[in-house]
């Protein structure tokens, strides 16, 4: 491949294929060889040249370099073998390989590859392998074997990379993987990484119950079943630029019973190592019960307010007969006192005409005259 300062790049990847939480998985580590490649040019020219030139070149890496004739003798273990697998180089010259570093259970394809050797057969191989050592366990290498002619007999050139950190770097993303499977599974919110062609990289269980297969498929076609991307999408808002994108969103087929269901969709970017939007991150919270209890307290609200206009016309109602009532009760006091002040002049007024009723005729006239002036007094 070019790299951006188009320099052309030799990659090599090494996968592996891991079950986890039922889920087949596999891991790729990428390598940049193309430094092992122009070693290999060198060699493979040193051989054709001279045995000197090869030594020299061979002499001053640091990869690990072993040649073996048809025999499977080693022929050539350079300084960087010797540091590897803790055999020095009149240790290993004139032994058979498989007696040096190749375990037991690597025993039938060495001797296969001898085999294509003997029968100019063998063609550049590439592959993983753990190798023994002089002392302490096997360790994980890298190989790579090619045929060379040297002193015109067929001979086995091996390159060898300790790859001990490499498997330790595969493991250590394997436990963050898992950590974060275990993490999220049980969370009871959604996790979904969406590339930029909106198709997903990885889902976490809550969303695998829509489809258990839903890698690489496209997210608006899983979660709506929709031939376009979705209305207000937060990855597309991510992608365009958004820092942020927060919305939410009814689904009910994300729903374990069949009722109403409502989610808020929180979309993040996930950036490479120059700041550059490769994916969005999407958590899916599931917030039906919120919006029940959001509705409930609309309800009650309402009512409440019902409630509270009801007894206000009910206060009104009664203020307006207490005012009522207090006018009723201040016309009788006036009513009173006027009945009061009336009554008593009254009195007299009618006992006078009583009186001039009853003994007019017969009283005298001054007695007459006293009562009416008595009575216009009043």
């Amino acid at each position: 491949m070019t790299a951006k300062n188009g320099e052309v790049k030799c990659l090599r990847i090494s996968a592996n294929r891991f079950i986890n939480a039922g889920e087949t998985v596999d891991l790729a580590v990428i390598h940049d060889v193309t430094e092992e490649n122009k070693i290999q040019n060198e060699l493979r020219r040193g051989l054709h040249e001279s045995e000197e030139k090869f030594q020299g070149i061979s002499n001053s890496i640091k990869e690990t370099i072993i040649v073996v004739d048809e025999e499977a003798k080693v022929t050539y273990w350079n300084p960087a073998a010797e540091k590897t697998f803790g055999f020095s180089e009149s240790e290993a010259v004139g032994r058979k390989l498989r007696e040096l570093v190749i375990p037991p259970h690597g025993q039938k394809k060495h001797e296969a590859l001898l085999k294509e050797l003997k029968q100019n057969q063998l063609s550049k191989r590439h592959f993983g392998f753990n190798a023994l050592k002089k002392e302490g366990p096997t360790f994980p290498m890298d190989l790579t074997i090619t045929s060379v002619k040297l002193k015109d007999k067929n001979c086995l050139l091996s390159i060898v990379r300790d790859i001990t950190e490499w498997k330790a770097i595969e493991e250590a993303l394997r436990r963050e993987r898992d950590m974060l499977e275990d993490i999220t599974k049980n969370i009871g919110a959604g996790l979904v990484i969406i590339d930029k062609n909106y198709r997903v990289l990885w889902a976490n269980n809550f969303l695998k119950r829509l489809d258990s297969d839903i890698k690489n498929k496209t997210c608006y076609s899983t979660f709506n079943t929709l031939d376009m991307v979705c209305p207000g999408c937060g990855p597309k808002k991510i992608f365009e630029g958004q820092p942020f994108d927060s919305r939410e969103y009814f689904n009910k087929t994300l729903s374990d019973k069949d009722l109403p269901c409502w989610f808020e969709l929180i979309a993040t970017p996930i950036k490479d190592a120059n700041g550059k939007v490769i994916a969005a991150l999407e958590l899916t919270v599931d917030i039906t019960e919120r919006k029940r209890l959001q509705h409930k307290l609309s309800e009650y609200s309402q009512k409440l307010e019902e409630l509270v206009q009801k007894r206000t016309e009910q206060l009104k109602k009664t203020q307006a007969e207490l005012v009522k009532s207090e006018r009723l009760a201040a016309i009788g006091e006036l009513a009173g006192m006027v009945g009061h002040d009336l009554r008593n002049p009254l009195t007299g007024i009618k006992n006078s005409a009583y009186f001039m009723k009853k003994k007019g005729a017969k009283s005298l006239k001054a007695k007459r005259m006293k009562c009416l002036k008595q009575s216009t007094n009043a």
